[in-house]
């Protein structure tokens, strides 16, 4: 534990913190690919409709603007 916080310039106490808070929470760091994976979906239909939105936009800009 020294050798790494003074490798990092960092206490001792802080990298005990770190590794204590990971051990608690670790399985919710394994767990999280399904909500990932749900996460990328949503962004992937949101990017979609952004982008299906912009084509509707720009069409609307070129026929109004004759």
């Amino acid at each position: 534990m020294q050798e790494l916080a003074s490798k990092y310039e960092l206490q001792s106490t802080q990298i005990s913190k770190w590794k204590k808070e990971f051990i608690e929470n670790a399985s919710a760091s394994f767990d999280s690919k399904q909500k990932k994976d749900t996460e990328s979906i949503e962004k992937d239909m949101l990017f979609s409709k952004i982008g299906q939105l912009q084509v509707e936009i720009d069409f609307l800009k070129h026929v109004l603007g004759k």
